[in-house]
């Protein structure tokens, strides 16, 4: 019959199916002991090694050497770019050496300014001021301040310094000025400060809702022998307290 084998064909068959699976099992023991070996001469390595070369590590080391490093010129960043699989890329801005050693001069050099401009006041002898609570100055609330004075030789200015608020309802603020000192009788003084014009406009220097002061009332004064003298500063408008005034204090310089 056609397609019909005989028994001697059917034996050889089976012997030549058997043959083909012995050569193939022979086969795969001798990768088995290759890669023992393998494993036996690097046994810290694995398909997770960087060194190995896989489809996984090839992707990383193609990865990393797309990353590319560029100058941003509107901001002055250097700015890592990092290539990917979609249509976006990951920036990260970073900071060089020589960014961050100009920002710490420039911090250094306006430090040295603000120093520099605060050591200035060479003919300065006293200037503070005191804050007024809740800025309501009452008449019980005299400011009051020590001054030592070491040279009676020369002649000496002196300024109220006063700040008040914008809700403040005078042009003006009267005070008395006590003082004592060595070798001078106790004296008071009363002076009216000026702080708006006549349209209501007022003449201090601005700062948010607070209007500062600093206005002479004696000039070339020499104080009669060196020592301290005492000042007292207190309030004489007819509201008591007087509302929205938020600090007063005294300067007392040299006169150029």
């Amino acid at each position: 019959m056609a397609g019909s084998q005989t028994l001697g064909e059917i034996i050889k068959t089976s012997h030549a199916s058997s043959s083909l699976k012995g050569r193939s099992r022979d086969a795969r023991n001798r990768v088995k002991a290759a890669d023992k070996i393998t494993r036996n001469a690097n046994p810290m390595r694995s398909s997770h090694d960087p060194r190995v070369d896989n489809p996984t590590n090839r992707a990383t080391r193609i990865h990393r050497q797309a990353r590319a490093i560029t100058l941003n010129a509107a901001t002055g960043l250097t700015v890592i770019k990092t290539a990917t699989t979609g249509p976006a890329a990951i920036t990260h801005p970073v900071i060089t050496m020589k960014q961050a050693r100009n920002f710490l001069l420039g911090i250094a050099v306006l430090f040295i300014l603000a120093t520099a401009s605060g050591c200035s006041d060479d003919n300065g002898v006293f200037d503070k001021s005191a804050e007024i609570a809740n800025h309501n100055w009452s008449y019980a609330n005299n400011v009051k301040y020590d001054v030592k004075i070491t040279d009676a030789n020369v002649p000496y200015n002196l300024y109220f310094n006063l700040r008040v608020t914008g809700d403040y309802k005078y042009a003006n603020l009267y005070v008395l000025l006590h003082t004592t000192g060595p070798k001078m009788k106790p004296n008071v003084m009363r002076y009216q400060l000026h702080l708006a014009d006549k349209t209501g406009e007022w003449l201090g220097s601005g700062s948010g809702n607070l209007y500062s002061y600093q206005i002479p009332f004696h000039t070339a004064m020499r104080f009669p022998a060196a020592g301290t003298y005492h000042f007292e500063i207190e309030q004489n408008m007819r509201d008591n307290p007087l509302h929205e005034v938020s600090d007063v204090g005294l300067r007392v310089e040299k006169a150029p």
